[in-house]
């Protein structure tokens, strides 16, 4: 009877070792726990928190130049005016060339018919001059209804120029100084036609410019939309810095901090900011 009893206790004993270990153990996390919280409360109570003096904030910006593209809304006139002057010298004006060469080449030709040699060699180059420059202005549609008009007012049987009290009518085919009036009535009359004909098969790339008549009709203008590309700059902002003052312990200091500090800062024992705070009224 007492070995069984004595079996039975000996049976228990090491349930019970383990039982006052583990007992051990939370006892001793228990007082770490406690120990740190009192360290944290200590701690906590060396903490300060003081007004903020000033705050000078500066932002940081990234800037990079990089082409960029954008849509405008232009005139109709003023993207047409580009497109025309941006072709080469002789394209942009072929008109007015072939307009000069033909008119000086008219008036040469017209004064070699209608007066004598000696008068041709005085006025032969100032009419070729003016009649190029004529020329230049109109396009090739006034020297061309000019000669046009001449010859065949010159040449026709109609009595044009006795209607009009300049002479008298010719059959012969030819350009000579008998009969000058015809012609040049049947040339001022040929240039004009000429060049509103001209005009209207080549009209011309750019449009007249819109007439600003406050007390008349005003045209409405048209607007084209159109690509524009250009080196611009973009300015990115980074992090902001912020130069903070306060007073610890009668002492004025300044900190770099990478935040609003706000209305107070949290300082340790030692004066560092360790971060924000609210101030209580």
């Amino acid at each position: 009877m007492n070995a069984a009893r004595r079996a039975a206790v000996s049976s228990k004993k090491p349930g019970a070792a383990r039982l006052a270990m583990v007992l051990a153990v939370a006892v001793a996390w228990g007082a770490v726990d406690s120990s740190a919280a009192w360290a944290a409360s200590v701690a906590k109570t060396d903490e300060q928190v003081v007004p903020v003096q000033y705050v000078y904030a500066s932002l940081n910006n990234t800037s990079t130049v990089s082409k960029q593209c954008w849509q405008t809304l232009m005139p109709q006139r003023d993207v047409l005016l580009a497109r025309h002057n941006a072709k080469p010298f002789f394209l942009r004006n072929w008109q007015a060339i072939l307009g000069a060469a033909l008119g000086g080449l008219g008036g040469v030709w017209l004064l070699h018919n209608l007066v004598s040699a000696a008068a041709f060699k005085i006025w032969a180059l100032p009419v070729m001059l003016g009649s190029g420059l004529a020329g230049y202005q109109t396009g090739p549609g006034g020297p061309l209804g000019a000669a046009a008009g001449g010859f065949l007012l010159y040449n026709t049987g109609l009595d044009v120029g006795k209607w009009v009290g300049l002479g008298q009518k010719t059959k012969h085919l030819d350009l000579g100084p008998r009969n000058w009036q015809p012609t040049l009535i049947g040339g001022l009359i040929g240039a004009a036609g000429g060049i509103a004909l001209w005009n209207a098969i080549f009209p011309p790339d750019v449009p007249s410019v819109l007439v600003d008549d406050p007390n008349g009709v005003i045209e409405a203008e048209t607007f084209m939309q159109q690509k524009e590309c250009g080196l611009v700059r973009v300015d990115t902002p980074s992090a902001s810095d912020y130069r903070v003052g306060y007073r610890f312990k009668g002492e004025d200091r300044e900190v770099a901090l990478p935040y609003d500090p706000g209305e107070a800062l949290r300082l340790d024992a030692q004066g560092n900011v360790v971060g924000k705070a609210s101030l209580s009224y």
